[in-house]
């Protein structure tokens, strides 16, 4: 119930995506990144420049070096765009499924035109999945397959009568030929009736 409870709330996330990546706001706890730091001239991206307030106050809120977020922003990621891939970082942090990197990923990823809306998705689908083989990036992978988010639901056994990390395209003949009976009828072909045939008794 918990893991359809997350895929229901992040499709509330997604339909409000454009919303969340354009606030300038960078946390809800510390004070707002004002135009100047958003849109300059890339203040303290030069050598030898004072720390960028922007950045600084990213690098303090998340605990992340606050060169790898000069980084990001110098290589032209807003700081909204950096707050937020921080944010989804901190989503699979404290479920144990990265080690603290996951958000350069993340940036990676949308740098490469994938929008914010499927990067959430595939965030919240492997943090309810909990399984460190799951990750954004292999789910993505599959979506630019042209897989879509309901069979890859169906296969994780996050949807439907799916039992753990069975791939999608698993199909009833599939399981047969593994030793499982298919779902239905066909599973009682061979097994005995129902005592509803003809009206014979065991002998």
């Amino acid at each position: 119930m918990k893991r359809w409870i997350l895929i229901v709330v992040v499709l509330v996330l997604v339909a409000s995506a454009g919303t969340v990546v354009a606030a300038p706001a960078v946390d809800d706890d510390l004070p707002p990144v004002t135009e100047d730091e958003q849109a300059g001239e890339r203040a303290g991206c030069e050598s030898g420049a004072p720390l960028h307030p922007g950045v600084e106050r990213l690098a303090r809120r998340y605990g992340v070096p606050y060169k790898k977020v000069l980084d990001a922003f110098c290589g032209g990621y807003g700081l909204g765009e950096i707050a937020l891939a921080l944010r989804l970082n901190n989503c699979l942090n404290n479920g144990g499924l990265n080690n603290g990197k996951a958000w350069q990923t993340l940036l990676e990823m949308r740098q490469q035109g994938v929008g914010w809306g499927q990067v959430m998705l595939a965030v919240v689908t492997a943090k309810a999945v909990g399984d460190e083989d799951v990750t954004p990036d292999s789910l993505l992978r599959q979506r630019a397959d042209g897989m879509e988010w309901g069979k890859i639901w169906q296969g994780l056994g996050l949807i439907g009568n799916g039992r753990g990390h069975k791939p999608a395209s698993v199909t009833d003949e599939g399981s047969a030929q593994q030793g499982h009976p298919p779902r239905g009828n066909a599973g009682r072909a061979h097994g005995r009736g129902q005592g509803q045939g003809l009206g014979l008794k065991d002998q």
